[in-house]
């Protein structure tokens, strides 16, 4: 089960990455910055009337149930279509690390919560997950695409 620590380390060993990948795919950099700003939003979204709330106990582990984790391994497991849409590689990993900067300020506001207990509506397929489970997304989604890269 992941820690908050471990969502942001992740997230940092995606930035690395993505440097590398910018002068080649700047294409995929934009779609993965795209996709994490919609997801970012919605799990903001569904946080923000809990901030005002005092939890006793904020999330120590991201502990997804098995729709969860079955959809993460999918996530991860299957082909994506490569983006080919003509991107400036500079404004691409800008994008991208603007898109990092909202994930880790979103986990700095939801400290005191338990993400493990806070749903949202999943933008891009009619699922409900965790505000956990969507960090875990967003990571599951950049690892997919930097690692087929990677492969090539």
């Amino acid at each position: 089960m992941p820690t908050p620590a471990e969502i942001v380390e992740a997230l940092n060993t995606a930035s690395r990455q993505a440097e590398q990948l910018a002068a080649t795919d700047a294409a995929t950099l934009s779609h993965l910055a795209k996709a994490n700003f919609l997801c970012l939003a919605a799990m903001r979204a569904a946080a923000r009337p809990a901030l005002h709330l005092s939890h006793p106990e904020p999330t120590t582990a991201i502990r997804p149930g098995l729709p969860t984790r079955f959809f993460l391994k999918r996530l991860e497991s299957e082909s994506h279509p490569h983006p080919n849409t003509p991107t400036d590689p500079t404004t691409a990993l800008r994008e991208f690390r603007r898109s990092h900067e909202a994930a880790l300020e979103l986990l700095a506001e939801c400290r005191h919560l338990d993400l493990n207990k806070i749903r949202f509506r999943y933008p891009f397929a009619p699922f409900r997950f965790t505000v956990g489970a969507g960090f875990l997304i967003i990571n599951a989604h950049e690892r997919a695409h930097l690692w087929h890269h990677q492969k090539q």
